[in-house]
């Protein structure tokens, strides 16, 4: 999910100084955005969420179930950033009220 945000927002970006890693141009960049912004479209479940509502992978079994749920939160909040970025479609407004219908209904 942050890598699909992280495209769209152009936070990925290459590293170092490697002149294997060349630059991407206008077109490869709105492609891979665009790319971006489908899987985030795709990928929303029906609630308007993201990602899963428990911690279920090996690697999540170290967080406490409020710090899982407060990163859960604050990554909803990067994705919907990422969505207001993008050129606006219904299918973009739709995700967008979903997920802030979503974050909205949460108890903090």
């Amino acid at each position: 999910m942050i890598s699909a945000v992280l495209l769209v927002t152009g936070g990925l970006l290459p590293l170092g100084d490697d002149p294997s890693q060349a630059e991407l141009g206008r077109e490869e960049a709105r492609v891979s955005m665009e790319r971006g912004v489908q899987w985030l479209l795709d990928n929303q479940g029906e609630d308007g969420s993201w990602g899963l509502p428990l911690p279920c992978h090996t690697e999540d079994t170290g967080f406490a179930h409020l710090a899982y749920y407060g990163y859960r939160e604050g990554a909803h909040g990067v994705v919907l950033r990422g969505l207001l970025l993008a050129p606006e479609t219904p299918e973009i407004r739709a995700a967008l009220e979903r997920g802030l219908k979503w974050c909205l209904d949460q108890k903090i």
